[in-house]
């Protein structure tokens, strides 16, 4: 991957693919009431968000400081911003609500 807009949307798409496949794990079999299966629609998408949100953290860190090393700038700086769009989130969210 030479180019950083191919490095930003591979790891974007990266992201969600894995984001959909922990919602499906977590999401439960719908065999509760309407107000059971919203509050656990809503725990398992916060769950799967929290363990993006750690992993993706963790993750595009490491990637991070490895691309800095190499002097690809503008891949590490697309890491920084995939990190800080995922940390403004939860802050949004908070401030919504």
């Amino acid at each position: 991957m030479q180019h950083w807009a191919i490095h930003f949307i591979f790891r974007i798409a990266i992201i969600c693919v894995i984001f959909f496949v922990f919602l499906a794990i977590f999401s439960g079999d719908g065999s509760s009431d309407a107000m059971g299966n919203g509050l656990e629609s809503a725990f398992s998408l916060v769950v799967a968000f929290t363990i993006i949100l750690i992993g993706a953290v963790v993750f595009l860190g490491r990637e991070y400081v490895r691309l800095s090393r190499e002097k690809a700038y503008a891949k590490a700086a697309c890491n920084i911003v995939i990190i800080i769009s995922l940390l403004l989130v939860p802050i949004i969210v908070l401030s919504i609500g």
